[in-house]
């Protein structure tokens, strides 16, 4: 029989278990030069993407976030066979592997850190591609597993590979929150606010009814009852201060 999970972030609404990836937690991400049969289609994942300095998403217009997911239905309709084969499609998107050495470009291989340290240091199993949402409005880049192209990289102004004709120009950039954290981020700052509720007009009940509050599950995880337990001994044992403690710890010594 299925373990039913227990929700951790302290919900008490009806939920179900997260649906497991498609591909196994364990399971290596097969070398960019062992791409699959030429029949595969193009498949995009988005499990390394992240935002980080220089690569940031915030300021850019719908019209961009539309173009961007169009060129991701384009290329999700060719076959491996084009892309590995064919040079004017290659160069039609801009295709080619990351120039590490390129003048003034702003960050290294190494500063991937969304990526397991196992494919991030091995640069000739994974090498690093990039190709255009289109020629005048930035890049994509990531590696290949198999026939599934792993995004890691946005880069709305081209700043992965700084242009000679714009005499290597590198734009600031800053991320996107999302709704959860521009939520928490609200919550945080009426938590640390001088506030006096003792009056009928309460500013920090005021404050929180002007919050936008949305349903959906972000930030929630699942675990089996059991592991659930097994972390709520661990704290109440005094080893960590708390289950969130515990796995954010577990998580940063499994990608370290």
């Amino acid at each position: 029989m299925a373990k039913k999970p227990v929700p951790i972030a302290g919900s008490t609404k009806a939920s179900w278990p997260v649906p497991p990836t498609s591909v196994g937690a364990g399971r290596r991400p097969v070398p960019g030069n062992e791409r699959g049969r030429s029949g595969d289609m193009w498949c995009l994942s988005f499990r390394y993407w992240t935002q980080q300095d220089f690569f940031g998403l915030d300021g850019k217009s719908a019209s961009w976030f539309v173009s961007l997911l169009e060129r991701f239905r384009d290329i999700s309709r060719e076959p491996l066979s084009r892309i590995q084969t064919d040079g004017n499609f290659q160069r039609s998107i801009h295709y080619h592997t990351v120039n590490w050495g390129q003048n003034n470009i702003p960050i290294n291989r190494r500063d991937l850190t969304a990526l397991p340290r196992d494919i991030r240091e091995n640069e000739n199993d994974y090498p690093i591609y990039q190709f255009s949402v289109s020629l005048a409005l930035g890049r994509i880049a990531g590696f290949w597993d198999g026939c599934i192209f792993n995004v890691v990289l946005l880069d709305p102004y081209h700043n992965l590979q700084p242009a000679k004709e714009f005499n290597y120009r590198v734009t600031p950039t800053t991320a996107i929150l999302s709704e959860h954290e521009l939520l928490v981020a609200k919550l945080e700052l009426i938590k640390h606010a001088h506030t006096n509720c003792s009056t009928g007009d309460c500013s920090t009940q005021k404050a929180l009814k002007d919050i936008e509050w949305y349903n959906q599950p972000f930030g929630i995880l699942y675990l089996d009852a059991e592991y659930f337990n097994m972390a709520k001994n661990l704290v109440q044992q005094g080893k960590f201060g708390s289950v969130k403690e515990f796995i954010e710890l577990k998580i940063i010594e499994a990608s370290s």
